[in-house]
């Protein structure tokens, strides 16, 4: 090959390699802004309707799959605080359908011990068509409170984390930091049980706070440990038995100091989202390889993927596209607040 051509094909290469990784990197589109600290989202089976619940204007909201003006779908949910330095204010968390007419809604906005988590039929306005408004008392079933007890410590609250599998409910709770439950409520027929505590991840893995929880491909429960906020980097990622509660992983996420939230995507891979409580760096949308080394204890690689400003839920969407929500920063000055409800498009 001569000069010119090897330099040509050489260009060609680089072209190529460039054009590979311009559509391999995740693209953000904005479908909902000036979101009032946005903490939970799920997106509803068959419509592909985006739910997002906006603690801190108490409310759950709806946004349409292919974008557009959002609107209210349960408004009235009592408002709390949380955090430490900045501290934000919450209402409704986590999110989770159980079929297509049905959301169950975690409680955040009241005390440790008088939370619920609320269980909602969406109903169809007979005459506009429209999705029914609901307040936050127009619930189907109100699951707890788990009040204070021997077992359950100062009782629980601040249902971050929602996942359902066919056999029950499992809920992610911030209230006893003794304990760190991980609730449960079993379901027959698609008909919730009682609310009881289940797994007390912090006696298991000695650090705080379960927030983050979703189902792996093979029916696992798959929980965050977020750990302590504002602490350096402390985040878990742990692996529970669903019919036992078992701890089956334990793994040390490198770098990631607060895991907020965990999703597989249709390609059986792992992602989460730093949330990072205010500090030196942004939050992060993360993949997250993980893998047994001996006995409990595992390992994993993490690969950051894009910087987020407070990213605090993650779910995909029947297409493979992810949706995230960000409590984000407002304009200094701004009336709009900061939250958004981002699509993230790529290869996952």
């Amino acid at each position: 090959m001569n000069k010119s051509l090897a330099t040509l094909s050489l260009a060609v290469a680089g072209l190529l390699a460039a054009a590979v990784s311009a559509a391999a990197e995740p693209k953000i589109t904005v479908l909902a802004s000036g979101l009032d600290v946005p903490t939970g989202v799920a997106v509803r089976p068959e419509s592909g309707e985006i739910f997002v619940s906006e603690g801190a204007g108490g409310k759950v909201i709806m946004v349409p799959a292919a974008g557009g003006a959002a609107k209210n779908v349960i408004t009235g949910f009592p408002r709390d605080s949380y955090g430490k330095g900045p501290k934000f204010d919450i209402g409704p968390l986590g999110l989770a359908f159980l079929g297509k007419n049905t959301l169950i809604v975690g409680d955040g906005g009241s005390l440790d011990g008088e939370e619920f988590v609320r269980i909602y039929a969406l109903t169809d306005d007979p005459t506009t068509k429209a999705l029914k408004e609901m307040t936050v008392y127009d619930s189907k079933h109100k699951l707890g409170p788990i009040l204070p007890s021997v077992k359950n410590g100062r009782g629980e609250g601040n249902f971050y984390g929602v996942a359902v599998t066919a056999k029950g409910i499992y809920v992610t709770a911030n209230g006893d930091d003794t304990k760190g439950w991980v609730l449960s409520a079993p379901l027959k027929d698609n008909e919730p049980g009682e609310l009881k505590t289940f797994i007390p991840t912090k006696e298991r893995v000695k650090v705080d706070a379960p927030v983050a929880i979703t189902i792996s491909p093979d029916g696992k429960l798959v929980v965050g440990q977020m750990g302590e906020v504002a602490a350096p980097p402390d985040s878990l990622l742990t692996i529970y038995n669903e019919a036992t509660g078992d701890l089956e992983l334990r793994v040390e996420l490198d770098d990631v100091c607060d895991i907020a939230a965990l999703a597989y995507a249709k390609s059986g891979k792992l992602y989460g989202l730093d949330f990072n409580w205010p500090g030196t760096k942004p939050g992060a949308l993360i993949q997250i390889d993980a893998k047994k080394a001996a006995g409990v204890e595992g390992t994993a690689t993490i690969k950051k993927l894009l910087d987020l400003d407070k990213p605090t839920a993650m779910a995909f969407g029947p297409d493979g596209s992810l949706y995230v929500t960000v409590i984000g920063t407002a304009e200094k000055g701004a009336a709009e607040k900061g939250g958004k409800l981002l699509k993230i498009t790529g290869d996952f």
